[in-house]
């Protein structure tokens, strides 16, 4: 089984295009193929034990879906930003110590952070 696993992320050899170029090949040193049948299997695998780390934070979810992960909390009305900082960043903590621990890094140029608010009224209604 160790052979087969080794076969399917050993021996990839890549060319880069640029406009009309075409660079030299290159031996990819890590990394799964992408499209295959097996990749996603083998990314949940690796990634399975930072879902766990993360949902120790309380009031804080994660989605993990192949490689992209969403972190979010909730927070109440009264102090939602210090309450947003300080859950998300102790989550953010946990994911760099997991990247260190892993060899992993983040995409900063994907990294991005959001804050929505939402607000519902009452419906009015009118009896007839």
């Amino acid at each position: 089984m160790f052979k087969w696993i080794r076969s399917f992320t050993d021996q990839r050899i890549c060319k880069f295009r640029f406009g009309n170029g075409l660079s030299k090949c290159y031996n990819l040193q890590t990394g799964l193929p992408q499209g295959a049948v097996g990749s996603f299997s083998f990314s949940n695998l690796y990634f399975d034990d930072i879902v766990s780390a993360l949902k120790t934070v309380k009031n804080v979810d994660c989605l993990l879906f192949a490689d992209d992960l969403v972190i979010w909390t909730q927070a109440p009305k009264r102090n939602a930003k210090s309450f947003t900082e300080s859950k998300i960043n102790k989550d953010l903590d946990i994911l760099s110590d997991w990247c260190i621990e892993n060899n992993m890094t983040v995409n900063n140029p994907l990294f991005c952070c959001q804050t929505n608010h939402f607000t519902f009224d009452k419906l009015q209604t009118s009896s007839d």
